[in-house]
């Protein structure tokens, strides 16, 4: 008895993925990808968590202009003579558009496990708290 592998494949699906998380970069042999993300919005700070497995820490880079934070990833990975390769090398490439509460001096980012945490504090005057009598 042969075994066959049997492989579906929806058209429709493996173009709209194409179209909506992968961007063409000119002259490029790789692709860039928006990598998936989390917000999350506690009392002192926001965090973000993007998905970037198989990244080295080292090729991650952050910065921030004009109140976006912009995360960059690549892997430069010479040619090892595949027969089969199904790990695509992959750039990642997102930006987020920061609120005017948060500060900007005190980001923090850790890379865990394929999972980059970035903490992003509020300002102190924003956290403050009043409570106004009623009359």
């Amino acid at each position: 008895m042969t075994l066959v592998k049997y492989r579906y494949s929806n058209p429709l699906d493996n173009f709209l993925s194409t179209i909506f998380n992968e961007v063409e970069q000119p002259g490029a042999t790789t692709k860039c990808t928006e990598p998936k993300a989390n917000i999350i919005e506690g009392e002192q700070n926001y965090t973000i968590e993007l998905a970037m497995p198989g990244v080295d820490k080292k090729h991650i880079s952050m910065n921030v202009e004009n109140d976006e934070l912009i995360v960059k990833a690549g892997q430069q990975e010479a040619d090892k003579g595949y027969h089969l390769q199904e790990f695509r090398v992959a750039d990642y490439e997102r930006s987020f558009y920061l609120p005017e509460s948060v500060d900007q001096d005190k980001i923090k980012a850790s890379y865990n496990n394929g999972i980059l945490t970035i903490e992003l504090p509020v300002k102190e005057e924003v956290n403050r708290k009043k409570e106004i009598a009623i009359a």
